[in-house]
């Protein structure tokens, strides 16, 4: 399947833009919490301190930095 196709939208489909609206919200909170330590979050530093646990410093980075772009 090609990209162009995978990720085209009607204009008058609003189910995707409603999905990815809803995912951008979901996603957006969640990497406040582990950045900013917002809404009941760790903020940074605990974030760091959980997932190095996991997979070390360098992998807790980048997973934070993924939910929070």
């Amino acid at each position: 399947m090609c990209w162009k196709q995978l990720l085209k939208t009607s204009a008058t489909d609003y189910a995707p833009l409603a999905a990815r609206v809803a995912l951008g919200v979901v996603m957006g909170v969640h990497g406040l919490q582990k950045t900013c330590g917002l809404f009941g979050g760790p903020g940074f530093e605990g974030a760091m301190s959980f997932l190095s646990a996991f997979g070390g410093p360098v992998i807790a980075f980048l997973v934070i930095l993924a939910e929070s772009v």
